[in-house]
C-alpha cells in the first residue's frame, strides 16, 4: 500500500475512456493488464501512470493518436479513469547469473535458459494461433446461418452484455446516472458492437443446431477441465457446491455443452496457416 508504480511494472487496472464527456463504447475494461512501457496505441498512458500509488485511482488526460483504431476518435483529447488494483514488479534475471536462472526455473546455464525461453515462446505462439483459428472457423460457421435475426434480439444481447460488464463497472465507480444512460445508448448504437453481437447470436444458433443434430454432450474429461478452470479447487468440491445452486449448475452445463460443440466443429475443420 502506498508504493509508487515504476517503469517496467505490470499493472492490473480498471480503465474507462471518456471523449467529449461521453464514455467510449467498448473502452470500459476491468482487470486490464498493462505493462508500464511506452505504447504506440495509447502513447503517454503508461508514462502518466508512473508514480501512482498502488490501489489508487486518477484521471489521466491524453490526446489520442492520429492512427487510433476508432477513426472518428483519432486525434481527439481523451480522459482515462484508471484504478490500479494490483501492481507487480517484473524482475528480469541476468543471463550470466546462474543462481538467478535456477530460481526463475530457466535451467542452470545460458544455453538451457535460451532453450526454455524458446519453448515457452513456441507454446504461446501455438496457443495464439489456436485461438485465431477457432475464431476464423466460427466466423465461417456463422456465415452459414440463414435465419433472419431480429434487431430486438441483437439489442437484448447487447443489454445483457452491458449489464454484466460496462454498466456494472460504471455504476460501481459512481459515474452519474446521466453519464451511464448516455453510455448505454452509445453502447447499444455502436456499429461494431452490434456486429459482434449479431455474430455471437449466429454462432450460438449454429452450435445449438449441431448439438441437436449430432446429439453432442460434454465428456467427463471436458467437465472436469471446465470445473478446474472455473475454480482453483478439486472438481468434486465444485460439483458439491453446484448441487446446492441449480442456477449456477445450469450455466456451467450450458458452457460445457458450448465447448463440446466448438471442439466438434474444430475437429471437422481444415486449417491452413499462412504467412
Amino acid at each position: 500500500m502506498g508504493e509508487a508504480i515504476e517503469a517496467g511494472d505490470d499493472v492490473i487496472c480498471d480503465l474507462i475512456a471518456v471523449v467529449n464527456g461521453q464514455v467510449v463504447p467498448g473502452s470500459v475494461r476491468r482487470a486490464l493488464r498493462l505493462a508500464m512501457l511506452p505504447s504506440t496505441e495509447l502513447p503517454g498512458l503508461a508514462e502518466a501512470m508512473l508514480g501512482m500509488e498502488t490501489f489508487s485511482a486518477q484521471t489521466i488526460h491524453l490526446q489520442l493518436p492520429e492512427d487510433y483504431p476508432v477513426a472518428h476518435l483519432a486525434g481527439l483529447p481523451a480522459s482515462f479513469y484508471v484504478e490500479a488494483r494490483q501492481v507487480f514488479a517484473v524482475k528480469m534475471p541476468e543471463l550470466d547469473d546462474i543462481q538467478a536462472l535456477q530460481e526463475a526455473g530457466l535451467g542452470s546455464s545460458i544455453e538451457e535458459a535460451m532453450q526454455t525461453l524458446a519453448q515457452e515462446i513456441d507454446v504461446e505462439q501455438g496457443e495464439d494461433l489456436l485461438v485465431r483459428a477457432s475464431n476464423a472457423v466460427l466466423e465461417q460457421l456463422a456465415r452459414r446461418v440463414q435465419a433472419a435475426i431480429p434487431e430486438s434480439a441483437v439489442e437484448e444481447e447487447l443489454r445483457r452484455r452491458w449489464e454484466s460488464s460496462d454498466g456494472a463497472i460504471l455504476a460501481e465507480k459512481d459515474f452519474s446516472s446521466e453519464v451511464q444512460e448516455r453510455a448505454l445508448q452509445d453502447f447499444l448504437n455502436d456499429s461494431q458492437l452490434r456486429a459482434d453481437s449479431l455474430q455471437r447470436i449466429k454462432i450460438n444458433l449454429a452450435l445449438a443446431a449441431l448439438v441437436k443434430q449430432e446429439g453432442l454432450t460434454p465428456s467427463p474429461e471436458q467437465m472436469d477441465q471446465l470445473l478446474r478452470l472455473a475454480a482453483d479447487v478439486e472438481p468434486e468440491r465444485v460439483k458439491r457446491e453446484l448441487s446446492r445452486n441449480p442456477e449456477e449448475a445450469v450455466k456451467v452445463a450450458e458452457t460445457a455443452l458450448h465447448l463440446a460443440a466448438v471442439e466438434f466443429v474444430m475437429a471437422q475443420a481444415k486449417i491452413e496457416v499462412v504467412d
